[in-house]
């Protein structure tokens, strides 16, 4: 009966071994520099949002288009990247809003909720024309986030398996 050994089956087993303990974090850093892209594009959209010099109200009968210059501080200041979350073994970052801006008023003494404006922004209201910021810029940068997860995956894969058999 012929007998068959294969070399460097173990050092090949240990190269597996590492990089199936390396996952999570190349994982993270690809999901991070992907969504720094798709931050960044939006972040400009948010300098396309126009703005509006009079401090007109709104109405059914008066619908503006843009915002305040405050407001989109507000926007533009408040706007990134959350912490990693981790639901059932899922990992995602989520790329948004948070806080307030300085347009106080009767309903929001303490600012308005920057979500609320950006919501508003984007879908439009009864008295406000849509622009549609966001979904333009993760649209036309949906691909170039992927590219950059992919090369970030690729390339910490590489760090990790050099010298190796993988």
């Amino acid at each position: 009966m012929a007998k068959c050994v294969i070399e460097g089956m173990d050092a090949y087993t240990r190269q597996l071994e590492r990089l199936e303990a390396d996952a999570l974090p190349i994982i993270q850093k690809s999901l991070y520099d992907g969504a720094k892209v798709m931050a960044d594009a939006i972040s400009s959209a948010i300098d396309s949002i126009p703005i509006r010099n009079n401090r007109e109200f709104g109405s059914e009968d008066n619908v503006l288009s843009g915002i305040t210059a405050t407001q989109r501080d507000g926007l533009k200041a408040s706007f990134g990247i959350s912490p990693m979350s981790d639901r059932n073994n899922q990992q995602s970052v989520k790329c948004g809003f948070d806080g307030y801006n300085n347009v106080k008023t009767k309903t929001y003494p303490n600012g308005q909720p920057n979500q609320l404006i950006a919501r508003s922004i984007e879908s439009g209201t009864s008295w406000l024309q849509p622009c549609h910021f966001m979904s333009r810029a993760i649209n036309a940068n949906r691909a170039a986030a992927e590219a950059k997860m992919a090369e970030t995956c690729d390339a910490e894969i590489a760090k990790r398996t050099t010298g190796g058999l993988i």
